[in-house]
């Protein structure tokens, strides 16, 4: 079961989850996500609950560098990005 270690929300609709799943042991992971205007409640929990963080990376992983605070950052590669404000 995929772990949520810590969240936080941002302007412009966007949020960060840091989190752990399984397949990747004590790796921390992180999700810097922007949802989309017309999204409902719903459409969030499909998309970036069930899809994004439910499923592996897969070849992303090995894509991923990890920043200071131990975190392999996705869907948010500019470094200010990897960065909690």
């Amino acid at each position: 079961m995929t772990e949520v270690v810590e969240a936080w929300a941002e302007p412009d609709d966007v949020f960060c989850l840091v989190y752990r799943q399984p397949l990747y042991g004590d790796v921390l992971l992180g999700l810097r996500r922007a949802v989309e205007p017309d999204w409902t409640i719903d459409g969030v929990v499909d998309e970036i609950l069930s899809f994004e963080l439910g499923e592996p990376l897969g070849s992303l992983f090995d894509t991923l560098i990890r920043n200071d605070a131990g975190v392999h950052w996705w869907n948010g590669h500019p470094d200010e990005w990897k960065v909690r404000r």
